[in-house]
């Protein structure tokens, strides 16, 4: 599958479908969020904290993204969300159901029930063509990926002890060398 439609629905918020997909798209009324009503299919959806988010709908079932990512896979009245990035609110029958966080996927009824959230298989979505392309697409585009989680104020790194032959040279040496730590000419 390399075929996506994609759509810039608001400043920061993009959705991609597959081809089989099907989808009603209405602007948000007021500063309120975009709705995407999907009758069918996989949708791909991504808002960024500055944006007034996406409401996915399938059936009774609604998924508002304020800030994050999530695949809507849905067929005749069923389906499943993965939570890929951030934190989601997700509806079944006009009530709030619950908030699904960001390495979780839910299956999810006709009748908007929503079952109890599983873990996301990493090796397993890997190899699904629809995430790995959203997601190189979403890289390419600048979305920013938290590869580490930030450290608690007050931590600190443990060090490599002096018996083990490693020392680092510290910034200053390397400015006295002439270079930078990663290699380039230090900036004078």
């Amino acid at each position: 599958m390399t075929d996506l439609t994609e759509d810039t629905l608001a400043p920061d918020v993009v959705i991609r479908r597959s081809p089989a997909a099907e989808v009603d798209i209405r602007p948000g009324a007021d500063g309120s969020p975009p709705v995407v009503g999907v009758t069918q299919g996989a949708v791909w959806a991504r808002a960024e904290p500055s944006s007034p988010g996406v409401d996915l709908g399938h059936g009774s079932l609604n998924v508002v993204v304020r800030a994050g990512t999530v695949l809507l896979d849905a067929q005749a009245g069923s389906g499943l969300v993965i939570v890929l990035r951030g934190t989601v609110e997700i509806s079944g029958g006009g009530e709030l159901t619950r908030a699904a966080h960001a390495g979780e996927a839910l299956a999810f009824d006709g009748s908007g029930t929503v079952g109890d959230a599983d873990p996301v298989d990493a090796a397993e979505l890997a190899h699904d063509p629809f995430v790995s392309l959203n997601l190189v697409l979403d890289a390419l585009g600048g979305v920013p990926i938290q590869l580490e989680a930030e450290e608690p104020a007050g931590a600190t790194r443990p060090s490599v002890p002096a018996s083990s032959g490693f020392s680092a040279p510290s910034a200053d040496a390397e400015r006295k060398r002439g270079r930078s730590r990663f290699g380039g000419k230090a900036r004078r």
